[in-house]
């Protein structure tokens, strides 16, 4: 049973994985959260779904999200491409001038903002042919000069102004699990839009179709299995095999979904995969460090952790003791850069198992990954 477009994941993921955890969100200051399962995940994408088509999103509509990840902002990412649309991820790093300038190049008519992004979103959304503003979990309260064109909007019962409604079934026994609607859209139509980082120019739109996206995520999952040895659950179902759930505790990179790596590897990989994803829930207000994800590994144990040489460059150096979560990972992979080399060794003393890995937003994802074995698992 493989998917061949990007919002079937989530319906695919809830009948063969069910009430098995997939997003685990973790606060710094409060720990882990009440996880959402594979099949609360389908019914809050098929609520976003329904909130796009009153705001009149269909085929071709582009659709703007400048958010930090979140369930809300996750469960949109799956609904625009299928109600029809096409998701536009921003970097909220980028200049204020610069997002002016992606947004109405793109043509974009809903602007998706999370909360932390209130004040900024607000001013973008007067940009080019935006016409409303979604506001999720609750940040239309952050202040900003409210108008009518803004919508309120979350999938969490909690949050909800009508009680929960159809979000309550969340919790409990979904509907069918069917694809919520196919949009139309074909294996080679654009899904998303990312942006390179624009470091010496403005950033550049690279297109990425559904096809290209469940690529790279079968992919990911057959290099892990390789050289990892770390067969997914997923795999193990493909193979005919016992299942890999337990092997597989997930993967944690706390990277932002508007970088390829994140929303690719730590999102879609995962609902492809049956693996959990761990989400940083506190990101607007907890910067990501190297000790941070070290307290989040020793709490949350992901048998991935996936993340840049400059956080691991932070880290050392570390006693045995300190290494202990790292090292109980199948691989710390990193990309981006080089690493150090007084780094590498440091942690490979520990008993830290690092992989290089390297990718392209061109590519929509990780294109080779290194061996544990080699010179700084390259």
């Amino acid at each position: 049973m493989q998917c061949s477009l990007l919002h079937d994941l989530a319906p695919r993921a809830a009948k063969l994985w069910g009430d098995r955890p997939f997003l685990l969100r973790w606060l710094a200051s409060g720990g882990l959260q009440p996880p959402i399962s594979f099949a609360a995940f389908a019914s809050w994408t098929e609520l976003a779904c329904a909130e796009l088509r009153s705001l009149g999103v269909t085929r071709g509509t582009r659709v703007a999200v400048l958010a930090h990840a979140c369930a809300d902002s996750l469960a949109l990412s799956l609904a625009v491409p299928a109600v029809g649309g096409i998701l536009i991820n921003l970097n909220w790093r980028h200049s204020e001038p610069t997002l002016r300038s992606l947004i109405a190049s793109m043509d974009c008519e809903l602007l998706v903002i999370s909360r932390g992004l209130a004040e900024l979103g607000r001013r973008l959304g007067a940009v080019g042919s935006v016409r409303a503003l979604l506001m999720l979990e609750g940040c239309e309260a952050e202040p900003g000069v409210q108008s009518v064109r803004e919508h309120a909007f979350s999938c969490d019962p909690a949050l909800r102004r009508d009680g929960g409604g159809a979000a309550a079934e969340a919790d409990g026994a979904p509907s069918s699990h069917q694809p919520s609607a196919r949009g139309g859209a074909a294996p080679s139509d654009v899904a998303v839009v990312m942006f390179t980082s624009g470091t010496s120019s403005l950033p550049k739109a690279v297109p990425l179709t559904h096809c290209a996206l469940l690529w790279s995520c079968a992919a990911k999952e057959a290099a892990e299995a390789d050289v990892l040895g770390l067969v997914s659950p997923g795999l193990a179902l493909q193979r005919g095999e016992a299942s890999g759930m337990e092997a597989h505790r997930g993967t944690l990179a706390f990277l932002p979904t508007f970088h390829v790596i994140g929303f690719t590897n730590n999102f879609l990989f995962n609902l492809h995969a049956g693996v959990p994803c761990l989400l940083h829930c506190d990101a607007p207000t907890v910067p990501v460090t190297g000790r941070l994800i070290l307290r989040a590994c020793a709490e949350l144990r992901p048998s991935i952790v996936d993340t840049v040489p400059a956080l691991l460059e932070a880290l050392v150096p570390l006693t045995a003791e300190e290494c202990a979560p790292l090292a109980e990972c199948a691989a710390v992979l990193y990309g981006g850069s080089s690493l150090a080399e007084h780094t590498a060794v440091s942690l490979r003393e520990g008993g830290v198992r690092l992989c290089s890995q390297y990718g392209q937003t061109e590519l929509g994802g990780m294109a080779m990954l290194g061996h544990p074995s080699a010179p700084h698992g390259a």
